[in-house]
């Protein structure tokens, strides 16, 4: 597994949900004339396979408590 295998979607990727999510969040930054530096992507469920796969982060609530952490009062969140 690579360390940023999401990082734009190709074959190898093309089915991957995370993949996915991340490319749906670039188009949609792109198209609201958003700089990477102003968007970010988190993720809700916490779903785990046999308690020992944990699910795609970040988890939403993490990234909204670094959001705060770095001073950012105002969000739009997207979903």
């Amino acid at each position: 597994k690579r360390q940023n295998c999401c990082a734009e979607i190709s074959t190898a990727n093309r089915n991957c949900y995370r993949a996915q999510c991340f490319e749906s969040a670039r188009l949609l930054a792109a198209e609201l004339g958003l700089p990477p530096d102003r968007w970010t992507i988190g993720f809700q469920s916490r779903l785990t396979l046999r308690g020992t796969i944990q699910w795609i982060r970040p988890y939403t609530d993490e990234a909204l408590a670094d959001l705060a952490r770095q001073g950012k009062t105002r969000l739009a969140v997207l979903a």
